[in-house]
């Protein structure tokens, strides 16, 4: 019988470094943010990232440059298993 595969993620959110063992891959960055580091400041409304209400900053290595890219994601949409080794800012850490 085969081993469950284990992923951890490992990102930052307003200059803090989190690890996350075995995320929940339909668990979304806006939720995380919400329940599990109390960030109420990134909100959710619509939930299909219409409203705006949930954007983040997201900045992250760009492999085409070697340096990185930074822009706005909708944390309602965005999976919290694909942030790997994104830095992240939201508006307590703006």
């Amino acid at each position: 019988m085969a081993a469950a595969a284990s992923m951890n993620l490992t990102f930052w959110v307003n200059g803090t470094q989190h690890e996350v063992q075995n995320p929940d891959p339909s668990m979304t960055l806006n939720e995380w943010l919400r329940s599990q580091r109390g960030l109420t400041g990134t909100k959710v409304m619509c939930g299909e990232g219409g409203c705006g209400c949930c954007v983040v900053m997201v900045t992250h290595p760009d492999p085409a440059n070697g340096g990185t890219l930074s822009y706005t994601v909708n944390s309602c949409l965005c999976p919290l298993c694909s942030v790997e080794g994104w830095t992240i800012t939201t508006v307590e850490g703006g």
